[in-house]
């Protein structure tokens, strides 16, 4: 069954995205949380008391990493947050892979995967699908350029 990505541009993380991401996780046994550089998790404040044992933390430091990390992990749901200055300065042909490994893992291993990007919109976007959310105008938006919308895509 083909699970679900998210891919939104916001200005912060807080307790509202991990809530929501915690929600459609429901009761699996564990989460996979990735953040970048300049992203702050307070887990007593941000998660549920019930749930925090059961979150993997791993800090994104290259865009390899990234890549790597979600090449081997289970498919249990993701939640990755980055800064989009660290992701405007990763080559273009790594994010083009990048994009191409959480589709397969969403369509072929069902994984849920929550994709943030904290920060201004940027040249990232064009190899990353060009289909973000944005919570701030509360719709679905196309990004310029962007050839169907988020929902005959994903």
């Amino acid at each position: 069954m083909p699970g679900h990505l998210r891919m939104v541009i916001v200005n912060n993380i807080g307790f509202i995205e991990f809530s929501n991401f915690m929600d459609r996780a429901g009761s699996n046994e564990k989460v996979h949380l990735m953040v970048s550089d300049g992203i702050m998790v307070d887990f007593l404040r941000q998660f549920p008391e019930n749930v925090a044992r059961t979150v993997m933390v791993e800090r994104i430091l290259t865009s390899y990493q990234l890549q790597k990390t979600l090449m081997e992990t289970d498919d249990s749901p993701h939640f990755i947050g980055i800064r989009s200055e660290v992701i405007s300065s990763w080559e273009s042909d790594i994010l083009q892979s990048i994009y191409d490994i959480m589709k397969i893992k969403t369509y072929y291993h069902g994984c849920m995967i929550y994709f943030y990007v904290v920060g201004e919109p940027g040249p990232f976007m064009e190899y990353l699908g060009r289909r973000f959310f944005s919570p701030v105008q509360n719709v679905k938006n196309k990004v310029e350029g962007g050839l169907y919308s988020w929902e005959e895509q994903h």
